[in-house]
């Protein structure tokens, strides 16, 4: 399946979460979601890219859902390191969060502050603790995100099972 074919499937299928769909029809699609993605943040669109990220979010789900069911395995196994990767971008922000609040305990707060006087004393709280150039992306957390990232794409880079199976007929396999 070419480029022009695998999109138009994709297209057409936009909801259908059942049947099978063959690697390259899923890999084609996540290229194109890839490239516009990438063309448009360096285009400096990232407010496009977003809008389009939520109208592809879900006939890229589908593919991807079809994709696993072509290997043989049901596609709520996407989830899984769906949530791992989603673990580690909160693991990441609490490690910069609760410093930061302990930090910000030692600064009174009245309720007749203006809202530059507030920022005016995180600002001060960020500078005392160090944080202000901290990322959430720690090595734990950028090796949980690793490794849910290369779990999804093994998954989704597996072979189509031969012939038929409880998904549907190979996607890959013409009809005779």
């Amino acid at each position: 399946m070419g480029f022009g074919q695998a999109t138009k499937t994709c297209i057409d299928k936009f909801i259908t979460f059942s049947g099978r769909a063959s690697r390259s029809e899923f890999w084609w699609f996540a290229a194109l979601f890839f490239a516009v993605h990438v063309l448009l943040r360096f285009a400096n669109l990232g407010g496009l890219g977003t809008l389009i990220w939520f109208a592809v979010v879900v006939p890229f789900l589908a593919v991807a859902w079809r994709r696993m069911h072509d290997a043989g395995n049901t596609g709520a196994l996407l989830l899984l390191p769906a949530v791992v990767m989603t673990a580690a971008i909160y693991v990441g922000m609490f490690q910069i969060l609760i410093p930061f609040t302990e930090h910000m305990a030692q600064f009174e707060i009245d309720p007749d502050m203006t809202l530059r006087e507030l920022q005016e004393q995180q600002q001060a709280a960020l500078s005392s603790s160090g944080l202000e150039e901290r990322t959430p992306f720690t090595p734990l957390s950028l090796s949980i995100l690793a490794i849910g990232a290369f779990w999804m794409t093994y998954l989704l880079a597996r072979p189509s099972q031969p012939l038929k199976n409880i998904y549907g007929p190979n996607p890959n396999e013409v009809p005779s």
